[in-house]
């Protein structure tokens, strides 16, 4: 059984989440989500998604976007000012 055991990879950097999604629109079926999604996919900046939600009435398909991660420009985190005794 020893040679079945799998090395677990540490990683130096946390997780961090990329942008928040938003939505593009609602359709009824997945035919005209992916058109759309389609569409949006033109722009290679944008990661572009269709979600089935059936939690809500009528059931359908919501199509959603965001900024590729990838290509953002990553900002330095704000120092914080010394306080003065």
């Amino acid at each position: 059984m020893e040679g079945n055991k799998m090395s677990i990879k540490e990683e130096d950097t946390p997780h961090r989440d990329g942008p928040s999604w938003t939505i593009v629109g609602r359709y009824g079926t997945f035919a005209e989500a992916d058109i759309k999604r389609i569409e949006l996919k033109a722009d290679t900046d944008l990661q572009v998604k269709v979600h089935y939600y059936d939690a809500r009435q009528p059931k359908g398909y919501i199509v959603k976007e965001r900024l590729d991660p990838s290509k953002q420009i990553v900002k330095a985190p704000r120092r914080k000012k010394k306080k003065r005794k």
